[in-house]
């Protein structure tokens, strides 16, 4: 997915804001204070974000009351899936600027926004501007080899600093120097690759991991640029978006906190999650857990007869399930093994009123506590 047009090498974007539209013809019998307050008059401008996500995450950035902030999909809605309609199709023409997550996590509608940018309206994709992960291949198959611990968990010494290690690893930017077409053109001879393109199957994903938005210091490497695109590509106030940018970076950096503070009773042996969908790798990086075990969204028995060894061998007192899937399998699969609870997190979207998880924050928060209060935290 492209990011927002314009873009220079610091993240910055260069476009002409928008031409606001010819305020309407004025009554020849009204007062001459009326015309002038109906020209100052604007209509505000049109933000159209892809998830509730990021509609909450741009309706911060943008002060609550500058621009219209809608979301394409509404609560609980799957981005992985969901088909636009005619009427999603009519909003995003109409709109100033388009707020995206990118990452292939919305394949259901990468051709109409493809569409609607080379019509000329500008994309902003907050995954250009944070640090990815790719995915651990082996979580597709309910497994993950404890051999690979020290590879995938490095930050396990507790620095929230990890990004600058990412940053560095050659695996997570081998596409930026290339030097990597050797080892996967190895790995195909090998037969090494069969398990990624599996995961790709299973969920539609690509190499990297697009669920960045569980980990609030990603979000805010995202929110420092977003607020500058909102200026130039939808014409807002710097000052004013400047300020609440800055405010919501703050209130981003006491979400991190404390997380990290409510998780922090949870002992290094509980540290370990098993999920119904493959999306809690950012949190996990992050917080110093490791995800062990995913279901797969049509398991064979013999998936489940080695995703169940996997929960006994570790000792995990719960699977953690998306309320946007269900329980579903899982369910079925803590009712056979003894101790073993179902625990909802929100995580593809925000909930709905009166969940606990109606905006960004509120979300991260619920997730949290649930996590900590459900492996000893």
């Amino acid at each position: 997915m492209a990011s927002c047009s314009g873009e220079d090498s610091a993240g910055g974007v260069e476009s002409t804001p928008p031409v606001a539209p010819d305020p309407p013809a004025a009554v020849s019998d009204a007062p001459a204070a009326a015309e002038t307050e109906e020209v100052a008059e604007a209509e505000p401008a049109l933000i159209m974000a892809t998830t509730t996500i990021w509609a909450d995450v741009t309706r911060n950035v943008a002060c609550g009351g500058l621009a219209e902030v809608e979301s394409i999909l509404p609560p609980l809605a799957d981005p992985h899936d969901y088909e636009p309609s005619m009427s999603d199709r009519a909003r995003l023409d109409q709109a100033d600027i388009i707020v995206t997550n990118g990452l292939e996590l919305e394949e259901g509608l990468e051709d109409i926004l493809e569409s609607v940018e080379a019509d000329g309206t500008p994309v902003f994709t907050a995954g250009d501007y944070m640090t990815t992960l790719e995915f651990d291949a082996e979580m597709f198959g309910g497994h993950h080899d404890e051999e690979d611990e020290g590879e995938d968990h490095g930050d396990e010494d507790g620095d929230d600093d990890e990004d600058e290690d990412h940053a560095d690893e050659d695996e997570d930017h081998a596409d930026e120097d290339g030097d990597d077409d050797e080892d996967e053109d190895h790995a195909d001879e090998d037969g090494d690759d069969e398990d990624e393109d599996h995961a790709d199957e299973e969920d539609g994903h690509g190499s990297e991991d697009p669920h960045v938005w569980l980990d609030p210091v990603r979000v805010a490497q995202a929110v420092e640029n977003l607020g500058p695109a909102l200026v130039q590509l939808a014409g807002l106030d710097a000052d004013r978006v400047a300020a609440c940018t800055d405010a919501y970076l703050a209130e981003l950096a006491d979400l991190h906190r404390e997380i990290t503070e409510s998780l922090a009773p949870v002992p290094a042996a509980q540290r370990k999650l098993v999920t119904n969908h493959d999306s809690l790798g950012y949190f996990a990086d992050r917080y110093d857990f490791e995800v062990i075990a995913t279901t797969l969204a049509e398991p064979s028995p013999a998936d489940l007869e080695e995703l169940a060894h996997v929960i006994e061998e570790n000792g995990v007192p719960a699977i953690f399930a998306e309320a946007l899937h269900g329980a579903g399998e899982a369910s079925a699969l803590a009712e056979q093994l003894d101790g073993v609870t179902i625990a909802s997190l929100y995580t593809g979207a925000l909930g709905e009123a009166g969940s606990g998880a109606e905006t960004y924050v509120a979300m991260m928060r619920h997730n949290a506590r649930t996590i900590a209060g459900t492996l000893g935290g």
